[in-house]
């Protein structure tokens, strides 16, 4: 019954986020901009490619998921500074919970998945944050932790 109320306890704070910041999906990258609240969490240099877009923000956090086109990686990786191996290794990275769609975990980033993403800083003072992108499916990956 301990281990019960215990387990319960440990699990209020994952529900908790996902009832406060609920996972969304969109199509593309046309669709994300439109929802009703694009401006607090679609990032500038989101490709007009991007499908499959996976989402979640609040409490000042951002999580985007989204599949590209190869085409786009490089404009859309211009202008940010892409982290060397030792740099990856401390990149903090939060988590949204319980969301199946998003691998990007400290674990990812230290272990010998980091070695197949490419991971960049995003300057400025409203996507200030990372992203990592895969160019192996050319999935890409951005979190930031506040604005």
């Amino acid at each position: 019954m301990a281990l019960a109320a215990i387990l319960v306890v440990a699990f209020i704070p994952a529900v908790c986020r996902s009832v406060v910041e609920p996972d969304r999906r969109y199509a593309t990258a046309t669709e994300a901009r439109r929802s009703a609240d694009a401006g607090e969490w679609v990032p500038g240099f989101l490709p007009a490619s991007a499908r499959d877009i996976r989402e979640r923000h609040g409490e000042g956090r951002r999580f985007v998921a989204f599949l590209m086109d190869s085409a786009d990686v490089p404009g859309m990786t211009a202008g940010l500074q892409r982290l060397d191996s030792l740099a990856v290794k401390q990149v903090p990275v939060p988590t949204p919970g319980w969301s199946t769609w998003w691998p990007i975990s400290p674990r990812t980033l230290q272990g010998g998945q980091a070695k197949q993403l490419f991971v960049f800083r995003v300057p400025g003072p409203r996507d200030r944050g990372y992203l990592a992108v895969d160019p192996r499916t050319y999935h890409a990956f951005y979190w930031a932790a506040s604005r």
